[in-house]
């Protein structure tokens, strides 16, 4: 709920910005081992696109938005309102443009967790990589030394009118950092 609340916010921006109805969802919310992720996701060996966004604040951690390659580009495609599998490489402002996007859909789902959970959470800024899953994922284990965690996994479908593209959104917080969201949240919503 808390995520479709920020994907709900994170569309309405994008529509304004593209002048088109763009929607968000977030159908399925999974809290998943950290070693588990790159099987859940897909084959370790296959190239993907991401972007990464740290979070700063009384969390700490990266957002990652992640795409199989071919569903990269065609995300950018559709974000220039062009056919799909038109592009198969990436320009500046295809990168760009998946940068801003992650920065919006990020910000704005940062942005719920922190009021439903009363905590400071902050964006920094983001990062593109496309690489091997496998490659991508270590990464951003290595940075946080995350280990034996847990990470929060949303599948994310965007629909451009008639096309529809799918991708993950995780949030991969720093050791303590789960546990103090999970009880922010526990005692400001649940509560309530």
């Amino acid at each position: 709920l808390i995520s479709n609340m920020g994907a709900a916010t994170a569309a309405e921006s994008l529509s304004k910005i593209r002048g088109r109805r763009i929607d968000l969802s977030i159908p399925e919310v999974k809290i998943t081992p950290v070693e588990k992720i790159p099987e859940f996701l897909g084959n370790l060996d296959d190239p993907y696109m991401g972007v990464l966004l740290g979070i700063e604040g009384e969390i700490n951690g990266t957002l990652l938005l992640i795409l199989q390659e071919n569903v990269g580009y065609d995300l950018v495609d559709m974000l220039y309102g062009k056919a799909t599998a038109q592009v198969k490489e990436l320009s500046e402002d295809g990168v760009s443009a998946l940068k801003e996007l992650t920065n919006i859909i990020g910000s704005s789902i940062l942005n719920v967790y922190a009021e439903k959970s009363k905590l400071v959470v902050k964006p920094n800024v983001p990062t593109f990589v496309h690489d091997f899953l496998q490659s991508i994922v270590d990464s951003i284990l290595v940075v946080h030394n995350i280990q034996h965690e847990y990470a929060i996994v949303m599948e994310t479908a965007f629909y451009f009118e008639d096309d529809r593209v799918v991708g993950n959104l995780m949030i991969l917080p720093e050791a303590e950092s789960l546990k103090i969201l999970v009880s922010g949240i526990k005692k400001n919503v649940i509560s309530d």
